[in-house]
């Protein structure tokens, strides 16, 4: 009869120890963690980061806005525009309005020019574009607001960090009766 070898037990010296390559093996799986591990450490970071950065440019947008709206409290019925007296409540068309009028007075005291701002270490533009609306009773004034790099960055690159878009009207167009 035959004996079987693989029911014979093995000498004691085939297991005395590790051979390398269960090493190399369990060192390659060891990397491949590791690896994956800082990936996503990295990509946490790189998402806190952006986060970050668009709460800081929602807060400059609301406060520009904010300012906005002051100065949309602050404007009279009757305004100077094109170097004369006008009554905005009789408006013929959007030039006279108070749209025209605030946008005016948004642009001389806030200025036109896009404002640096840095959020979470890094340059940006605010940018705040301003349109009449050309209807009657031509008080509304568009405001689109967006926050984008000053250059192009690894976290950010090139895009829109944070807008908006709001309308606001003058308080004083609701004191004018109706036409």
């Amino acid at each position: 009869m035959k004996k079987f070898s693989f029911l014979a037990p093995k000498s004691a010296s085939s297991q005395a120890g590790i051979t390398i390559a269960e090493v190399l093996v369990a060192g390659v799986v060891t990397l491949i963690l590791v690896g994956a591990g800082m990936q996503t450490l990295l990509t946490a970071s790189l998402l806190r980061l952006q986060a970050r950065q668009q709460a800081e440019a929602i807060v400059a947008i609301q406060a520009d806005l904010e300012e906005v709206k002051f100065i949309a409290s602050q404007l009279s019925s009757s305004a100077v525009i094109s170097g004369s007296t006008v009554d905005l409540c009789k408006a013929s068309n959007v030039n006279v309005g108070f749209s025209t009028a605030l946008r005016n007075v948004v642009n001389s005291r806030l200025g036109t020019d896009p404002q640096s701002i840095t959020l979470a270490g890094q340059n940006f533009q605010l940018r705040r574009n301003a349109v009449r609306v050309d209807a009657r009773p031509y008080n509304v004034l568009q405001l689109d607001y967006e926050v984008r790099p000053v250059t192009a960055t690894a976290v950010s690159g090139n895009r829109v960090v944070a807008e908006l878009y709001t309308e606001v009207v003058p308080y004083a167009s609701y004191e004018c009766p109706p036409t």
